[in-house]
């Protein structure tokens, strides 16, 4: 029967202080103790079962109660009996557990309470003390006839069990009585694998000396040494070489030990394993030396290690790649220097491509550090400017690949190495007209710079200015016209940058032709001069074109064949505005209006807004009224001079941190040589003074 919460206290008091009439009746009326609550009376956590008299008994480790309830052999129940058992064990009560023997108990049931986490419920009793670390209990259950070779549901024996919680002692007195040293859990492990992973050296040692095979392999055929390297346990690895474990296993990935480690960058277990004869020319199954592997996984320390230890810095992986070429692929500046600085050969080409070293490095945009290391060695200027590199399944050399990944730094470094600024490809490009046609402004800027041909055609006729205009890029139109491209260039076809510009209805850039004064009479194959073109555009293309055309040169005679009277009524307006110009003086000045609009320096124009009288003058905005066709050119003039004023004023903040003493006619005759660029990267060094 069960009792209250009251008298399960009661009871438990009674077991506690050896109150044995009181403990005695209740075991002859089978009294049960409830769980209650928390089960305040258990230390492990709620108890799932009602406990007999006899379990709490056990429990507490009372030997008199135990001894007197088990006088009366009738009211014990087998099942009781071996739970007791288990209690005792767990809590490490030897004597209980000798006394239970001696009365029957089964040494080989499975518990069937559970005051345990659920991993160790139905547990063997063997089981239980080895986990407990009971050495005692132990040592009594086998002595009594415990199977040191039961298996829990992990497959685990004893030993097995000993060894992974590290049980030293335990682990002595299973292999003393015979305990086997081979046996393998479910993941097929035996004692010593699981020894080495936790890192268990004087179990590891009694393991060895007891016969156990020191290169042994799990499921997945890694052996101890295998484990040890792994886990970076550098006194184990030499524990186990001295025992004599094999260095040159390989697991299921075709790994040995020395790959292993290099692979997971254990410089001291790399040198332990050299040190002891490991085979330094083993490969992985992708044919990678060690010295690949060390590169691969930007090892400096172990690359030097292999290295020093001859290591051959010309192997090829099953790719065909040198550890230089992967060092470059892979933008490892410090790893490709040492291999270079060790003799690794530096024209070394891969076997597909047949390519060098420094085309992956110009390849992989970014790697410009390794471009320069391997230019500042001997790579020879044959090199830099053969067709080796492939990209588009198309042959091109370094340079080209540099436009093409709109590098800046390796287009530089390239050139000032001797890179053949006007080497062209398989289209006839050249690395200019290469960068036009990507619109790469800065490559275009340093090509420029650099003294690239700005005139260079391709094979199919098509000049850099040409591309441009086709392009619409007006800022690159501008770069080319300021380097002194031919203006007035034409293709096959007769087609000239500002017929290309006219026919794509381009404003700017007919804009920037006609102001940079670029022909007007040309005809392509078809006929066609740019007022038949702008003719097609309609009206206000065509006003816009003569009103720059007139602009540029005022005495630019009528075409003959257009007599339109609109055209002709328009230009004969354009003319008459501009000769009104040129004789209106701002001021009284002797600055014209026209001359003004057509001033293209840009100091003088800021010299101009300095000016009170003038400044005072186009403050009305007279001029709006007197010039409606050209008015807006005279403003931008007006702004572009405001502008530069502007970065003047700011300008000498500067200098007069630089030099206060210096004259403002000297400051402005410096000025005259910087561009609007250079005056706001001056005036930004401000902020820093």
């Amino acid at each position: 029967m069960n009792v209250s919460e009251a008298k399960a206290a009661s009871l438990l008091s009674a077991i506690r202080n050896e109150i044995v009439d009181e403990t005695d009746l209740a075991f002859v009326n089978a009294i049960n103790i409830k769980q209650c609550g928390n089960c305040w009376f258990f230390t492990n956590g709620p108890c799932e079962h009602d406990w007999s008299v006899l379990n709490c008994a056990a429990y507490y480790g009372k030997v008199s109660i135990l001894q007197l309830l088990l006088k009366n052999e009738k009211l014990i129940e087998k099942e009781d009996l071996n739970t007791s058992l288990h209690i005792a064990v767990e809590n490490d009560h030897n004597t209980v557990v000798e006394l239970l023997l001696k009365h029957g108990a089964n040494i080989d049931a499975k518990n069937a309470y559970q005051p345990v986490p659920k991993f160790y419920f139905r547990e063997h009793l063997l089981h239980r003390a080895v986990r407990k670390n009971s050495k005692e209990i132990t040592l009594l259950l086998i002595n009594n006839g415990a199977n040191k070779e039961i298996l829990d549901f992990h497959g685990m024996t004893p030993l097995l069990k000993a060894v992974k919680f590290g049980h030293k002692l335990i682990v002595k007195i299973l292999i003393e009585v015979g305990a086997s040293t081979s046996v393998r859990n479910n993941f097929e492990e035996t004692p010593l694998p699981i020894a080495v992973r936790f890192n268990y050296k004087d179990i590891v040692n009694i393991l060895v000396e007891a016969g156990a095979d020191t290169s042994v392999v799990n499921i997945i055929k890694d052996t101890p040494l295998h484990i040890a390297v792994k886990k970076n346990f550098k006194e184990m690895t030499l524990l186990l070489i001295n025992n004599g474990a094999n260095k040159e296993i390989r697991n299921n990935d075709g790994l040995t030990p020395l790959l292993i480690a290099v692979i997971c960058k254990y410089k001291d277990i790399v040198n332990i394993l050299i040190e002891a004869g490991a085979d330094t020319s083993v490969t992985d199954n992708f044919q990678n030396t060690l010295l690949h592997l060390a590169v691969i996984n930007n090892s400096k320390e172990i690359t030097l290690l292999l290295i020093k230890n001859g290591a051959n810095k010309e192997s090829r992986n099953g790719i065909g790649a040198t550890p230089l070429l992967i060092a470059v692929e892979s933008n490892y500046k410090d790893i490709a220097n040492i291999l270079i600085e060790a003799g690794a050969d530096i024209l070394v080409t891969n076997v597909f491509r047949m390519e060098i070293p420094l085309y992956p490095a110009v390849k992989c945009n970014g790697h410009t550090t390794v471009v320069e290391l391997l230019l500042k060695h001997k790579t020879n200027v044959y090199s830099i400017n053969a067709y080796n590199v492939i990209e588009n399944n198309f042959p091109e050399t370094l340079l080209h690949l540099a436009v093409i990944k709109n590098s800046k730094e390796v287009t530089l470094l390239l050139i000032n190495n001797g890179a053949n600024k006007e080497i062209r490809n398989k289209d006839g490009a050249t690395p200019l007209l290469m960068a036009v046609d990507y619109n790469y402004e800065d490559i275009v800027k340093i090509l420029i710079e650099a003294g690239a041909n700005v005139n260079a055609r391709n094979d199919f006729d098509t000049s850099s200015l040409d591309m441009a205009c086709q392009r619409g890029l007006s800022s690159i139109v501008e770069l080319l016209l300021d380097a002194g491209v031919n203006i007035n260039i034409q293709n096959a076809r007769g087609w000239t940058p500002l017929l290309i510009a006219t026919y794509n209805v381009d404003l700017d850039i007919i804009q920037l032709l006609l102001k940079n004064r670029t022909y007007v009479y040309n005809r392509n194959a078809d006929g066609d001069d740019v007022f038949d073109l702008a003719f097609r555009g309609g009206d206000d293309l065509l006003k816009f074109v003569i009103k720059l055309i007139l602009y540029s040169n005022i005495n630019t005679p009528k075409p003959e064949h257009h007599n339109n009277v609109d055209f002709l009524k328009f230009w004969d307006s354009c003319k008459s505005e501009l000769e009104l110009m040129e004789m209106c003086k701002i001021d009284k000045s002797s600055l014209s209006y026209r001359r003004l609009m057509l001033e293209r320096n840009k100091s003088k124009l800021a010299a101009y807004c300095c000016n009170e009288n003038i400044v005072r003058e186009l403050d009305t905005l007279d001029y709006k009224n007197k010039f409606p066709i050209y008015n807006q050119y005279i403003n931008e003039k007006i702004i572009e001079g405001e502008i530069r004023l502007r970065l003047y004023y700011k300008a000498n903040k500067v200098m007069n941190h630089i030099s206060s003493f210096l004259p403002i006619t000297v400051r402005r005759i410096i000025y005259k040589y910087l561009s609007n660029d250079d005056l706001e990267n001056l005036t930004g060094w401000d902020q820093h003074v």
